[in-house]
């Protein structure tokens, strides 16, 4: 269908060029722009329809923005399609588009819109993004208009109704490139600066010109040089910045999640996170999807007068947000040296389990982004529907963050119903977090908290506890002693191991994990991500394995982060450019 549209785009178009023979109709009396003597007007009986917002927002929490219908335009209910000339010998000429045709053309192609909206390959959530995409061809239509005739009288209530289609016809979330953004930024901008409205009057001013969304506008500290800083939030999806100085403003669209085809909204706040004491702009995106929701967080550094995006450094590079399931916010740091912030993310889906699971991570400015430093992990007190029982349990358990962690960590990993289970798993996990660091009295409370628990006496976690049991008494090596036992999973205890090595061990780690009693098959030094800073790597096999693993060790400002890469049953080896063997 969308290819018949533009089919038919093309032929309206294209009867801008009528036969050099005279058809005796004039073109301001006929329905489209040519009008061959045989033409059949085909019939489309609609109401033009434009998706409006409603709007149930409140603080720190998230709208609901659905499409509706609403009534605007008289529909024309006809396209003339062009047809070949009637002789061979006749041709084509271009015939001159006038302000009036311009309209009929806008007002042909939305009663096309309104008759297809409701086509089955439109339905649904997904597909009605589709039918929302066609509105880009009554965008051109309408530029098109605008930039021939820009002095005609519905010149101006055109300009805004492009706005609206761009925006409609545009649906990526959280997008700096919506084209909605620039539109809207230049009819405020001009509206302030050639005095049609003024700062006080500009909310009114706007829905005067466009009521189909929400206009809100908030006063912010302007950055040093300027008189006036403010933040406009249209629909509860899209921002734009609008600063003043001597009497004019300039106003940039940051970023628009406005017609995103599910439901989305945005808040914003003002924190201090790189110690300046002039406070970041810190954006907080909500959108649905097909299981559930995710938040998306940006920070924009506004204190030069120009805003520039902020980013993060971790160990999966450099991006440009964080994002997490459901909600999540970023704090400043308190009481801490250095300047930063903290991400309160979700530890896996709380939909599917039975706590809510929180991740923590620590950034820290470093002068130019924000560096990730230190991760931790929280239970949330139990609520409506979480099993409070298992959740206050796994609270009430932990004596300190460590011990918390690995809880978090057993409850994510295993999926029942069964709160007996859980307790297994964790008291299982805890004593396999003690063994390896060596407190084998500590880690022997906890293996046999496991077989106390009543259940079944043959379950995996009660017969791996009793298998941890009997082996430490001859064998303290966890390493080799966690081999043996079908529970443990080998590249997350080499992982760890890893991880809690000091960094001044990097680049010799291999000594190192030598010592615990891994077989490192082959090892050196590559710069991977070309950075000019050497990563190691390292090819070890586990005790009672066929299959070695090719690993990467790089080393962070806190710790070496180790990166599992592929299964491999040969030796691994690099070459420089210069074909320099390491």
């Amino acid at each position: 269908m969308r290819f018949t549209f533009i089919t038919i785009i093309l032929a309206i178009i294209l009867s801008a060029c009528n036969p050099s023979h005279s058809t005796g109709i004039p073109a301001e009396d006929s329905a489209s722009l040519i009008t061959p003597s045989s033409t059949t007007v085909p019939e489309i009986t609609a109401t033009h329809i434009v998706p409006s917002i409603t709007n149930t927002n409140t603080v720190l929490t998230r709208s609901t923005s659905t499409h509706q219908p609403t009534k605007t335009r008289t529909p024309v209910p006809t396209f003339t399609p062009a047809t070949p000339p009637a002789k061979q010998n006749e041709s084509y000429t271009l015939q001159e588009w006038t302000p009036y045709q311009a309209d009929l053309l806008v007002d042909q192609i939305t009663s096309y819109l309104i008759a297809i909206e409701n086509e089955p390959e439109y339905a649904g959530v997904y597909g009605y993004s589709y039918y929302m995409e066609q509105y880009k061809y009554l965008a051109f239509i309408e530029s098109e208009a605008l930039l021939r005739f820009p002095d005609e009288q519905q010149a101006e209530i055109g300009q805004w109704d492009l706005c609206y289609n761009l925006a409609l016809s545009y649906t990526p979330p959280e997008s700096t490139n919506a084209p909605e953004l620039p539109c809207y930024s230049k009819l405020i901008e001009n509206g302030l600066n050639t005095g049609k409205t003024d700062i006080t009057n500009v909310s009114d001013w706007f829905h005067t010109h466009e009521s189909r969304f929400s206009f809100e506008i908030t006063s912010t500290t302007p950055p040093p040089g300027y008189t006036n800083s403010h933040i406009i939030l249209l629909e509860n999806n899209a921002l734009v910045w609008l600063l003043g100085k001597n009497g004019i403003f300039n106003a940039t669209g940051l970023m628009s999640s406005m017609f995103f085809y599910r439901e989305s909204d945005v808040e914003f706040q003002f924190i201090d996170l790189t110690g300046d004491n002039y406070s970041e702009l810190v954006l907080n995106f909500g959108r649905s999807h097909c299981c559930g929701a995710i938040t998306v967080q940006f920070i924009y550094d506004l204190s030069s007068g120009t805003p520039r995006r902020l980013t993060f450094l971790d160990l999966d590079g450099i991006s440009s947000n964080t994002i997490s399931d459901y909600d999540s916010y970023i704090t400043a740091l308190k009481d801490d040296v250095k300047p930063g912030l903290l991400f309160k993310s979700h530890l896996g889906d709380p939909i599917d389990q039975p706590c809510n699971l929180r991740k923590y991570e620590k950034y820290l400015w470093n002068g130019n982004q924000f560096e990730l430093v230190e991760n931790w992990f929280g239970i949330d007190p139990p609520g409506k529907y979480d099993d409070k029982e298992l959740c206050q349990f796994a609270i009430n358990l932990a004596s300190n963050s460590d011990e918390l962690s690995v809880i978090v960590n057993s409850i994510q990993q295993i999926h029942t119903p069964n709160f007996l289970a859980y307790r297994e798993v964790i008291f299982f996990h805890l004593g396999k977090y003690y063994a390896q660091l060596g407190n084998w009295n500590k880690a022997n409370e906890y293996f046999s908290l496991v077989g106390a628990e009543p259940g079944d006496s043959k379950s995996e976690w009660k017969e791996s506890a009793q298998l941890f049991l009997e082996n430490s008494k001859v064998e303290n090596n966890f390493y080799r002693l966690c081999s043996k036992i079908s529970q443990c999973d080998m590249q997350n205890v080499l992982k760890q191991f890893i991880e809690n090595a000091k960094t001044d061990s990097f680049p010799l780690a291999n000594e190192y994990l030598k010592e615990l009693g891994v077989s490192i098959k082959a090892s050196g030094i590559f710069d991977f991500d070309g950075d000019e800073t050497f990563e190691q790597w390292l090819v070890i096999q586990h005790p009672g394995k066929q299959n070695r693993e090719f690993w990467i060790l790089v080393k962070g400002s806190a710790k070496i982060y180790a990166l599992f890469v592929t299964e491999t049953t040969v030796n691994v080896t690099f070459v420089q450019p210069e074909g320099k063997l390491l």
